[in-house]
């Protein structure tokens, strides 16, 4: 597996694989540190369910609350589990997806955005063999697969289609059994390539991404991402220091 170190966009976007398909194409992943590739639904707390537990029941429960309490908040229900459990994922439910990005400089935004320089940005990438498309309407369809797949929801936000947002559906373990996290040493047909950011380059990186338009409010299109946009840029201005705060622009108004 081809492994880099990414000190600046411009080594980034020269190692980054291609792809020519319309749909099928390269994914990444951005994480803030080297964690492993493992469904929030199956990390700790959620690692030990107990002896007399099972994946499927734990899962079913908490999808439950969600599909129960979230319908006044959608101007559009999801038409299947598989939507239900991708829209969960998107709002930060522990789910059994892992959210992957078809933009390399999204995911790379992922992997710098926390700022801590005390640990290693990773973005991990790779080509699969192809997509589920299938309609997932009933659990015993969810408990039939037996593999990961890459899964691209139908968008029902702007945040899903601003991410350039998918997903991998990752098979539960059986019983209570440890989840065994997803790599390239488990044996799948993936193509895969993965990039370090050293944690001193974090800041510098946010910085270029943002020189273009990968920033805040472009990855989440809301007040929230717009505030946190402004924030960075303060930040940004500030670790200029003085000699550069005479380039900020002040509006005189008449």
């Amino acid at each position: 597996m081809p492994e880099f170190t990414i000190n600046r966009v411009t080594d980034y976007l020269k190692h980054i694989p291609s792809s020519s398909q319309m749909e099928c194409r390269v994914a990444f992943r951005g994480q803030g540190s080297d964690w492993p590739l493992v469904p929030s639904l199956c990390r700790s707390p959620h690692a030990c369910i107990g002896p007399k537990a099972n994946w499927q029941s734990y899962e079913q429960t908490i999808l439950r609350i969600f599909q129960r309490e979230a319908p006044p908040c959608l101007a559009q229900p999801p038409s299947d589990i598989i939507e239900w459990i991708a829209l969960a994922q998107h709002h930060g439910v522990p789910t059994r997806l892992l959210d992957w990005s078809f933009s390399a400089l999204h995911a790379l935004y992922f992997a710098v955005e926390d700022l801590d320089a005390s640990r290693d940005g990773v973005v991990w990438a790779f080509s699969p063999p192809g997509f589920y498309f299938g309609r997932i309407e009933h659990y015993r369809d969810l408990y039939e697969l037996d593999d990961v797949w890459l899964y691209m929801p139908r968008h029902l936000d702007q945040r899903m289609t601003s991410q350039c947002g998918c997903f991998t559906i990752h098979p539960l373990p059986k019983g209570g059994e440890a989840f065994t996290p997803f790599s390239p040493a488990k044996g799948h047909f993936f193509d895969w390539s993965r990039y370090r950011i050293p944690g001193a380059e974090k800041d510098d990186i946010l910085h270029q991404l943002d020189d273009v338009g990968i920033n805040a409010h472009s990855i989440y299109p809301d007040l929230d991402g717009l505030a946190r946009e402004i924030r960075q840029r303060i930040r940004r201005q500030s670790l200029l220091g003085p000699d550069h705060q005479n380039t900020t622009w002040t509006q005189k108004i008449i």
